[in-house]
């Protein structure tokens, strides 16, 4: 089974980062890749078994015109009392400034299912937070190494007694997400999005907490601790 995380650049004039885990007997990193056009990106996924989880550091499902998704409300209580925010997102502002979501989302919807029923054959996608998957995963000592960015001491905690999740070649994964090269921090959200389609398809939705309702949600791991 593959899982992937991607960090959506939230249009296709960058480069979106993309990193591919791969779990049979035990669980390996793959590559990290990147991507500008939408065509590239879906040449990609025509190579994805069924089954394939992808965690998404982008919206994926908005239908509210106006104001915040209920996700984002949901969430904001959390970020706040983190000193943190998040980027609100509806329909009126994706038209403003990032009309290039809207091709996106209809590649979603065309290529994925949305539902967290991982049991099915299908390819999966979510919402995920990156700075949300890092406290799901490790708390807040976790979450205040992420927004330090001392991103390899962070990274080398899924190799800890602590850690939910176990890469079999985590050290050369870190070592191609942290070359000094430019998109260092966007492989390292891509590898924490990967990290949590990977817990998604090992523990299920169970262990996992979801924010808002049927325009959109976002996806966090429960493993240290929850964000009340």
């Amino acid at each position: 089974m593959w899982f992937l995380g991607v960090d959506l650049a939230w249009g296709f004039r960058r480069p979106s980062w993309v990193c591919v885990l791969e779990r049979e007997k035990k669980c390996l990193w793959r590559e990290f890749f990147s991507f500008v056009t939408l065509k590239e990106w879906e040449e990609r996924l025509r190579a994805l078994p069924p089954g394939s989880i992808v965690a998404f550091d982008a919206p994926l499902l908005v239908t509210v015109e106006k104001g915040l998704r209920t996700a984002e409300r949901e969430l904001l209580p959390c970020l706040r009392r983190r000193h943190s925010g998040i980027l609100p997102i509806n329909l009126s502002i994706a038209h403003r400034r990032y009309p290039a979501l809207f091709p996106f989302w209809e590649s979603v919807r065309r290529n994925f299912s949305l539902a967290l029923d991982f049991s099915a054959k299908h390819r999966h996608a979510f919402e995920a937070f990156p700075p949300l998957s890092i406290l799901g995963f490790f708390g807040d000592a976790g979450l205040a190494l992420y927004r330090s960015e001392c991103l390899w001491e962070l990274g080398e905690l899924f190799r800890g007694e602590g850690s939910p999740l176990h890469i079999e070649n985590l050290e050369e994964c870190l070592s191609a997400c942290l070359c000094p090269s430019p998109g260092k921090k966007d492989r390292f959200d891509a590898f924490i999005c990967a990290c949590t389609a990977l817990f998604a398809g090992q523990y299920g939705k169970d262990a996992l907490r979801t924010f808002g309702d049927e325009e959109g949600f976002i996806v966090l791991p429960s493993w240290t601790g929850e964000p009340s």
